[in-house]
């Protein structure tokens, strides 16, 4: 007795509209998007595949024509793909057993070819001024051969990749004698440098030296997990899922101190984890100046009081840590002619004749010059003093490296069923195990990367903390 066909072909006849001569397998194959195979599917599959085969083995006994071929009448029966039904076909020949179904998403998503991390960035930095100190050209391409050789790279990638990543980490390119060289842009030097000479004369104080203070701001994830895993990379159906919840995250700021006398530790009331409202691609974006004066004014600073010396706040060079008070001039929203009565009260020279754009940037930079940023001026009421670190130097905070121990913690904790709250409980426990001596031996290995930092520059650039000239470019080049 034949089995009836149509028991495997699962559609539902209402509301199908036909037009011209289409029948309802026509009408069902534009209607249906694209999708995964699920279990029922796969069943469907092989039954339907082996009573073709059944009937054709009784067709060809009788002497029957037999026109198309199993796998494309198949597919055409239940309507999905003839590839689909030839793979599952072959798994159940081979292993006597149904395929496992495919897990739905996007998995074409490419990792980034460079190891974007504070040991690599930190390790290029040294391989160029390495080659400067032996009066070597650096190029592009040899930093690549340099990361390819030591494992820096995750693949073999273009020179116009590493060029892209010498460029975010604060590199460019420089003429040395008629061929090009990488080379730090100045400002990125004059920065670091003033930053290296406030944390060195401080130390120089002795007893008397401010405690240092670390802050800074991360986020984590609802699906934050370890990519490190065991994988079989010939088995194609052992694929790991992206996350369900990419739009759930926690938001984080926290401080660590540390002094010459060797004590260090966590400000833990200090931390404050929240949830934003709107999630956005950069988590700079959920942090807003209101928001970050509210934490600084109300739970860093009372901290900080507690401790028994003024303290040099470090913090990285975030718009919201720079706002000015809310009091002050709004350039944006000013129009020309208060912007030249703003500049005649305030006898800054200009021209009658320039453009809005040309006023405007005299009086920002009359601004940044007479107006401190708002946190700022809240820390020197109580005494204490606000250092910026240099853009492109994670490898200058200790607080770097909290943030990776934290988080890994979170990450080894990660299942299927981790809820948002739960990521929340175990982002407190992951900060009341940062103990005082593990923070001291953070900061004791980022002494480390200050010290190179400035033994190298004093023989690469000597004094290059004033205004650039062109006798300190002349200098800079010919060494």
């Amino acid at each position: 007795m034949e089995l009836p066909l149509t028991r495997y072909v699962q559609n539902n006849a209402s509301g199908l509209s036909f037009q011209g001569d289409e029948g309802p397998l026509e009408v069902i194959k534009k209607r249906r998007k694209r999708r995964t195979v699920s279990a029922e599917n796969i069943d469907s599959i092989i039954l339907a595949y082996s009573e073709i085969k059944r009937r054709r083995k009784l067709k060809r006994k009788n002497k029957k024509a037999i026109k198309n071929d199993v796998s494309e009448e198949v597919a055409e029966l239940l309507c999905i793909g003839r590839s689909t039904v030839r793979d599952v076909w072959t798994y159940w020949n081979e292993k006597k057993v149904a395929p496992p179904t495919a897990i739905r998403g996007n998995f074409m998503n490419h990792p980034s070819c460079v190891n974007l991390n504070h040991l690599c960035i930190q390790r290029v930095r040294e391989f160029i001024r390495e080659k400067h100190m032996n009066r070597e050209y650096v190029r592009s391409k040899d930093v690549g051969e340099m990361m390819m050789r030591e494992g820096l790279l995750m693949k073999k990638c273009t020179t116009r990749t590493i060029r892209k990543f010498l460029h975010d980490i604060g590199y460019t390119l420089g003429k040395m004698k008629g061929h090009e060289s990488v080379k730090e842009r100045l400002a990125a030097v004059r920065t670091r440098n003033r930053y290296l000479q406030n944390i060195e004369e401080n130390r120089n104080k002795g007893p008397d030296a401010m405690i240092e203070v670390w802050t800074d701001e991360s986020y984590c994830d609802q699906d934050h997990r370890s990519l490190f895993t065991l994988i079989d990379t010939n088995d194609k159906y052992d694929i790991i899922p992206r996350g369900k919840h990419r739009s759930s995250r926690w938001c984080i700021v926290a401080a660590i101190w540390t002094d010459v006398e060797g004590g260090g530790g966590l400000l833990k009331d200090s931390t404050l984890i929240f949830n934003p409202k709107s999630v956005r691609s950069d988590y700079h974006g959920n942090f807003k100046t209101p928001l970050y004066h509210k934490w600084f004014t109300e739970q860093l600073l009372p901290e900080l009081d507690k401790l028994p010396k003024k303290c040099m706040i470090m913090m990285d060079n975030a718009a919201y840590h720079k706002s000015c008070p809310p009091d002050s001039i709004n350039i944006a929203k000013m129009k020309k002619a208060d912007t030249m009565k703003f500049l005649d009260e305030h006898k800054i020279p200009y021209e009658k004749n320039d453009y809005v754009a040309v006023l405007r940037g005299k009086l920002r930079m009359w601004r940044n010059e007479n107006v401190k940023p708002w946190i700022v001026q809240e820390a020197e009421k109580r005494g204490h003093t606000v250092v910026y670190t240099p853009p492109h130097h994670c490898e200058l905070q200790p607080i770097e490296m909290i943030w990776a121990e934290v988080k890994r913690k979170v990450a080894e904790q990660h299942t299927e069923y981790t809820t948002l709250p739960d990521v929340k409980e175990r982002l407190k426990a992951a900060f009341d195990h940062i103990t005082s001596e593990y923070v001291i031996k953070v900061r004791e290995h980022v002494r480390k990367s200050e010290s190179d930092d400035l033994r190298i520059d004093k023989v690469l650039y000597d004094e290059v903390s004033e205004a650039p000239t062109a006798e300190v470019e002349e200098k800079v080049e010919e060494k």
